[in-house]
């Protein structure tokens, strides 16, 4: 209930709603079943606060959480990816390259640095199908309409 009420980039309660999950840990992968749930049910405009809760999750208790999210990190982040605006997915393809540094205990936040490399470069593969077909550039900007360039 309280990932609902979540509607805007709210540092404070993204920040709250990890720290209860990590308070919850034995819970964890009913804590990232109900997060995914909701970055799938949740309206557009809100769904990168979703997955700002993830990685706030994951920052939090790599050990944990990492492996849960890792599992459906790809279909969340394509499906989602979709759907979103532009500056959303803009938001998103930095969120992959902050997903690629090492946390302040020189840990990878999905695993191994190769995991997590190999998870972040097929989601990256997968996005850069998707901008071609939404007709975005990388930075999230339109193409200019064919004949107009």
């Amino acid at each position: 209930d309280a990932l609902r009420t979540l509607t805007d980039n709210d540092g404070m309660k993204i920040s709250e709603l990890s720290q209860i999950a990590v308070e919850y840990k034995a819970l964890a992968s009913s804590i990232v079943a109900v997060t995914e749930k909701h970055i799938a049910k949740c309206l557009p405009n809100c769904k990168l606060w979703g997955l700002y809760v993830e990685d706030c999750i994951i920052r939090k208790d790599h050990k944990v959480f990492g492996p849960h999210f890792a599992r459906n990190l790809f279909d969340v982040f394509t499906a989602m990816y979709q759907v979103v605006s532009r500056e959303h997915r803009a938001k998103m393809d930095k969120l992959l390259q902050v997903w690629r540094t090492p946390l302040k205990d020189d840990k990878f936040r999905f695993g191994t640095k190769e995991s997590t490399n190999q998870l972040i470069d097929r989601i990256e593969a997968k996005v850069s199908s998707l901008r071609s077909q939404l007709g975005a550039t990388a930075a999230g900007y339109d193409r200019p309409p064919p004949g107009t360039a």
